[in-house]
């Protein structure tokens, strides 16, 4: 555990630091240090009391996904990073504002995926975009409102290497709406204030 005031703490609530993560029955002030793990003894384990870390099931499957994002994430290609970063500046700087278009679009998503029509390292691969939606009763922009903002960007983006726009370039839908192949083959695009973050879950 490491110390954290409270601009760290909402810093990490918003996803921005994936080395560190919340523990709910943490005492005040410290947060998981996930970067530097450490080995312990039994002989010293066994001596410590137990305590439990969380009592809120969903705030033990945000830490979860902290794990995760912390170990898991997946390494894009220099070009589809390249070719994409206007897509993922435009979300960073929209998440925040309250009023901005985009910010309203991107609080509206639970996740951003994409999938590759073949490995990345083929010669030629076309991407698709996955928007899953949250609840629509936790959404900020209708789904016109969504497709459209991505529609604009997705347009205007310059492809690299072998890359390309699949056609279609999006899918939107729940959960639900997906089938169990169509997450497995995609990867999470993390952004920092989006996927997985534990506030953007939990705020809504």
């Amino acid at each position: 555990m490491v110390k954290a005031d409270s601009t760290r703490i909402t810093e990490i609530e918003r996803g921005g630091v994936p080395r560190l993560a919340i523990v709910e029955k943490a005492p005040e002030g410290l947060v998981a240090e996930l970067a530097r793990p450490l080995t312990i003894s039994k002989e010293l384990l066994v001596k410590w009391k137990r305590k439990q870390g969380f009592a809120d099931p969903a705030k033990a499957v945000e830490f979860a996904r902290s794990l995760e994002r912390c170990f898991g994430r997946f390494a894009f290609p220099d070009d589809f990073n390249r070719s994409i970063s206007p897509l993922l500046n435009k979300l960073k700087d929209g998440y925040g504002r309250e009023n901005a278009e985009m910010g309203r679009v991107a609080r509206s998503l639970a996740e951003i995926r994409v999938r590759p029509s073949a490995a990345w390292d083929t010669e030629e691969v076309r991407v698709r975009f996955y928007l899953i939606l949250k609840p629509e009763d936790q959404r900020q922009a209708s789904l016109e409102e969504i497709n459209s903002a991505f529609e604009k960007i997705l347009a205007k983006l310059k492809w690299q290497g072998s890359l390309s726009i699949d056609d279609p370039s999006l899918q939107l839908g729940t959960y639900d709406d997906f089938l169990a192949r169509d997450y497995i083959e995609s990867v999470a695009l993390d952004i920092n204030a989006l996927s997985f973050a534990a506030r953007y879950v939990a705020n809504g």
